[in-house]
């Protein structure tokens, strides 16, 4: 939908509560660009779990050799 500025108006059925973070980023971005924008930021986001599920392992393996020795 389009912004009070352009036209559109707000009603019940078409209300959708988001956050402010959300919001500032979707600004007047339309909906196809704002959905490309959160599957990449969607994909970091993934990559950065990965990576630090990576490094976790690499410290739990490390701890479990110092209690070994």
């Amino acid at each position: 939908s389009v912004g009070m500025e352009e036209g559109g108006v707000t009603e019940y059925h078409n209300l959708v509560v988001t956050s402010q973070y959300l919001n500032a980023k979707k600004s007047n971005m339309s909906e196809e660009n704002f959905q490309k924008l959160i599957e990449k930021e969607k994909k970091v986001l993934e990559e950065n779990i990965k990576q630090k599920q990576r490094i976790l392992k690499v410290v739990q393996l490390n701890f479990t050799k110092l209690h070994l020795n």
